[in-house]
């Protein structure tokens, strides 16, 4: 029980240090010079993550595929969106071959949840879930990116009862055959994305990845879900990879890239079932045909660290611990005035 209470601490000290850095960007904010200050800071943030993930919460992440990049484009990265923090072995995989910025398409609100805010200027602020406007949204904020990947969940929402049934429905409507490890995909709004990268003469590969994580089980409450995570009883996570390159007629043409995205959405199944049956059957078998990830510690992140963690008790020392909630504040209100002034993109 000590040795979880003190993991505990240590994760909720790491999200502190987040939101620690987000008044330190206020100025270069303002003057108009924040990309190199903020991929810096997604840096950190992402290698942060892969520690959390792999050393504190003691899950093993396994990938197999190639990953197949186009530099000087932007690539598009989908994937089924399980729970909350599976953006975390995603990231991790993804940095373990590419450097470029990684921009999110992602729901608004998410943006104000404090620690989040600061990671606005490198997100697509759009709410997926809305048609309003979507294109239009679209089209400006990708204007100003050139190169890089765009992640997008095109199933809209976590694996969750109410979207399985959801998904069950609509594909009984739609005579699809119902899916077991996915939910159904919302396909509009990816296709929305990849036609204006196409426009723009900016579209490269599809970056297709499928996760599994051992012990994620959809009908947990979210309390469950928090104490699993907590707890470190993850299980080992297995990542598929899969690249495609988008032929002319899918682009051109919204039906015809339905009916090619569909089934490959429907391969995720045949992949999921057969990481789930070997894994319970023959889990060496399974772990012998993938790579284990290997966090290296770096020394960049070893100086970060030192320093944004002398930096946060500074700041807690000399202002009784009032810091703390000014950070949070400060994280929404930059969440705000990032989202506005991407809004506002002409």
């Amino acid at each position: 029980m000590i040795i979880r209470n003190i993991i505990g601490l240590l994760i909720i000290k790491l999200l502190l240090i987040f939101n620690m850095v987000n008044p330190l960007l206020f100025c270069s904010y303002f003057m108009g010079d924040t990309e190199r200050e903020i991929n810096s800071v997604f840096d950190f943030k992402f290698d942060v993550c892969s520690f959390i993930y792999t050393k504190l919460l003691k899950s093993n992440i396994y990938y197999k595929g190639n990953y197949n990049s186009v530099n000087n484009k932007v690539d598009i990265f989908i994937a089924n969106h399980l729970i909350y923090y599976d953006f975390m072995p995603y990231i991790t995989i993804i940095r373990q071959f590419d450097n470029r910025p990684i921009y999110f398409i992602t729901m608004e609100y998410l943006m104000k949840v404090p620690g989040l805010g600061i990671l606005a200027t490198n997100h697509i602020l759009l709410d997926y879930n809305k048609n309003d406007n979507f294109r239009e949204n679209c089209m400006r904020a990708i204007k100003n990116i050139d190169d890089g990947i765009i992640i997008i969940m095109p199933e809209g929402h976590l694996r969750r009862p109410i979207h399985i049934q959801e998904s069950n429905k609509f594909c009984k409507e739609n005579n699809y055959p119902l899916l077991k490890h996915t939910c159904f995909p919302k396909i509009k709004g990816l296709y929305t994305i990849i036609e204006i990268l196409k426009e723009q003469n900016k579209l490269g590969n599809i970056l297709d990845f499928t996760i599994y994580m051992e012990h994620f089980k959809p009908e947990n409450t979210d309390k469950e879900i928090i104490k699993t995570f907590i707890n470190n009883k993850l299980g080992d996570t297995f990542i598929n990879i899969n690249v495609h390159q988008l032929n002319e007629s899918f682009i051109n043409n919204y039906d015809n890239f339905k009916k090619w995205f569909i089934p490959l959405w429907y391969k995720k199944e045949e992949e999921l079932d057969y990481i789930i049956n070997t894994n319970i059957n023959n889990k060496s078998k399974l772990v012998n045909e993938y790579k284990l990830y290997e966090y290296k510690l770096k020394s960049k992140f070893i100086i970060y660290f030192i320093i944004t963690f002398l930096i946060l008790l500074f700041f807690i020392n000399n202002t009784n611990w009032i810091y703390i909630p000014i950070a949070i504040i400060s994280s929404v209100i930059f969440a705000d005035l990032s989202y506005n002034r991407i809004k506002h993109i002409k």
